[in-house]
């Protein structure tokens, strides 16, 4: 079964893109990321960080694919490629600042508690992100590349955990609004209730 919780702020890997995001006007290198990562880590208890980058680790997704995801996620503020470093290469150095916590060990990538889990297969989630994905991609706003991310989103979803691959189209369309107005409307999953949603 896949496990999932109710969060009224995001988490992980999408959540320090969205952080990377919200520093307009500030300075972005390597060593600011990483240190938002760790106080990330230390400071807000989040593990879900360092589990989702030891998943985009042991994905089968190509260094190319996972920049796209990083830079569509954090709206192309920072590319951690820029200066000839490869996109593994820096996840590791994301991990570094994430040690393995013992609820990270013995999780299955989720910290909610027995009664906040619905019972929603990973393959019925993975059909219902994938289907949004397919939705509501091409709505998306330029300059993102749609046909790329599109790809990696959909890798993510089908190869590694259909939930992070959720949180990472969400903060996607986040950093690109869709063109319709429509688009709120979509949500294949009610992160208030834990449960999929009927597209209205």
């Amino acid at each position: 079964m896949a496990h999932y919780r109710d969060y009224e702020e995001d988490f992980g890997f999408s959540g320090l893109t969205g952080k990377v995001c919200s520093r307009t006007g500030l300075r972005i290198d390597t060593p600011t990321i990483l240190a938002v990562a760790a106080n990330q880590v230390a400071e807000q208890e989040d593990h879900q960080l360092g589990t989702d980058v030891r998943t985009l680790l042991g994905s089968s997704l190509a260094d190319n694919a996972l920049r796209n995801l990083w830079l569509a996620a954090a709206r192309g503020c920072f590319d951690p490629t820029a200066n000839g470093a490869g996109m593994r290469d820096w996840l590791h150095r994301v991990l570094e600042v994430c040690p393995s916590s013992r609820e990270e060990d013995v999780s299955t990538g989720s910290s909610a508690p027995e009664s906040a889990r619905p019972h929603t297969s990973e393959q019925e989630l993975r059909g219902l992100v994938i289907n949004e994905i397919d939705h509501l991609a091409p709505r998306l706003r330029r300059p993102v590349p749609t046909a790329e991310v599109v790809s990696a989103l959909r890798d993510l979803s089908e190869s590694a955990a259909a939930d992070f691959g959720l949180r990472m189209f969400t903060r996607v369309l986040k950093a690109f609004p869709c063109r319709s107005p429509q688009c709120g409307t979509h949500s294949c999953w009610n992160w208030r209730t834990g449960s999929p949603v009927t597209r209205r």
